[in-house]
């Protein structure tokens, strides 16, 4: 069990989560809203999943180049995600998700046996 706490900076908003694995984790947080949605390629979400998938960030640098863009966002509606949460490591997306500081400024996992 894996138990995710996220504060604000001014610690006026605090939330804790707790999931059986870091995948989970990371759905629940989305559902709830306490961290963008990685389907949207401007959520920090995306760009950190960028940083551990090389099939992640070559779509945003199409995203991010004029002459691909079109056909980026096609692949972006396609895109497999399942793929990339498949080879990541629980490390992986402890690193993804702390750098979702938008909300959570300040986040800290304790893992639960």
């Amino acid at each position: 069990m894996i138990k995710w706490t996220g504060k604000s900076t001014d610690k006026r908003w605090i939330k804790t989560v707790e999931a059986e694995t870091y995948y989970r984790l990371l759905e629940i947080l989305v559902d709830k809203g306490y961290i963008g949605d990685y389907i949207d390629s401007d959520s920090q979400l995306f760009h950190e999943l960028a940083y551990v998938s090389p099939a992640v960030e070559d779509l945003e640098d199409r995203l991010n180049d004029e002459d691909q863009t079109e056909q980026a966002l096609e692949d972006l509606e396609n895109f497999d995600w399942d793929s990339v949460f498949e080879t990541m490591t629980d490390q992986q997306f402890a690193t993804a998700i702390a750098g979702c500081t938008s909300q959570a400024y300040y986040q800290e996992f304790e893992v639960v046996e």
